[in-house]
């Protein structure tokens, strides 16, 4: 079996129909990786299994083991992605608010393809002097593409609620009101007028209630990027190794180039992957930084030479100046 799981939304970048939002805070991560733990603690042993506890029923198939490939796919155009946090010092306690600070990134395009499959493990028993081979699935290819990247801090003042406020919406069983054009008097935009950048969600936090009073602050441009691609494959870097008895533990892989899904990998527009026969990423850039050391070098002692060479002719300028009666 091979699976496969996506989550596209593309649109034109130069709409203005809408756009995808990613919110990020100290709190939802924590709540992903607690539920990410109940997949691989004692909650996923199975109970009451095995020769003491005998059964007519049929045991049933173990998806894991059919599964060979699984395949993400992420592909959001353009994509809003907010991480913040909270904190409070001694002037925030006296003035009975709260600061919010972080980063706030507009991306035209955010691709990402990640490849799993299921390979052989060698185990090494040390205390058995033997090794044993177990199945596991293991990432194998990944490919991350930003495209056009424009990264922003973010730091506002939100007072707390009020007792009053607390007592109101406990007592009410409504949604709060969504009040048009929050935030965008009180917090200001730097060198921009694109309202799109203020978005209440980006105050959210998990397990906390946001006041009717909005923020004030500021978002400040911090950098940009026009590009950047992250692109990873074990299998050209795969390197075999000999037992004791000259017996290889390579392994040799059966999938992981069925056509499951839409892959990305060479879609990816302007970029070319490294193939086979090319030149491996590690040893591109070592070549490069050695043609830019060396470059630098020389453009150094042309400099020096052009300085030394100055510098005598001023000095023998000088030296017949000074002959002159005056």
């Amino acid at each position: 079996m091979h699976g496969s799981l996506s989550i596209i939304s593309p649109r034109d970048s130069s709409s203005k129909d809408g756009y995808n939002t990613v919110h990020l805070s100290p709190k939802a991560f924590a709540h992903f990786f607690s539920w990410w733990r109940l997949f691989s603690g004692v909650m996923s042993i199975p109970l009451r299994q095995g020769s003491l506890f005998p059964s007519v029923e049929r045991a049933p198939k173990k998806f894991n083991r059919h599964l060979a490939t699984l395949k993400y796919q992420l592909d959001l155009s353009p994509l809003y992605l907010a991480h913040t946090y909270r904190h409070k010092d001694s002037a925030d306690y006296a003035k009975r608010t709260t600061t919010i600070t972080g980063i706030k990134a507009r991306l035209d395009r955010l691709t990402l393809d990640l490849h799993q499959r299921k390979e052989e493990k060698v185990i090494i028993l040390k205390e058995l002097q033997t090794k044993r081979r177990a199945m596991h699935m293991g990432i194998n290819k990944a490919r991350v593409d930003f495209e056009s990247t424009d990264l922003r801090a973010l730091a506002a003042t939100i007072p707390d609620m009020s007792p009053e406020e607390l007592h109101e919406l406990s007592h009410s069983r409504d949604a709060p009101e969504e009040v048009e054009g929050w935030g965008t008097k009180t917090i200001e935009l730097v060198n921009d007028d694109d309202l799109d950048w203020i978005d209440k969600d980006d105050f959210v936090e998990v397990d906390v209630l946001l006041p009717k009073t909005e923020p004030v602050g500021r978002v400040w441009p911090l950098a940009y990027g026009s590009r950047f691609t992250y692109y990873r494959s074990t299998d050209a870097t795969s390197e075999t190794s000999m037992d004791k008895s000259g017996v290889p533990d390579s392994i040799s892989y059966q999938f992981g180039s069925e056509d499951s899904h839409h892959c990305l990998m060479n879609a990816l527009e302007g970029i070319s992957i490294l193939g086979e026969t090319d030149i491996r990423p590690r040893e591109r850039s070592v070549s490069f930084v050695r043609k830019a050391t060396f470059r630098v070098g020389r453009d150094y002692e042309s400099f020096g030479e052009r300085t030394t060479r100055r510098c005598t002719t001023r000095s023998r300028r000088r030296s017949w100046q000074d002959t002159i009666p005056r």
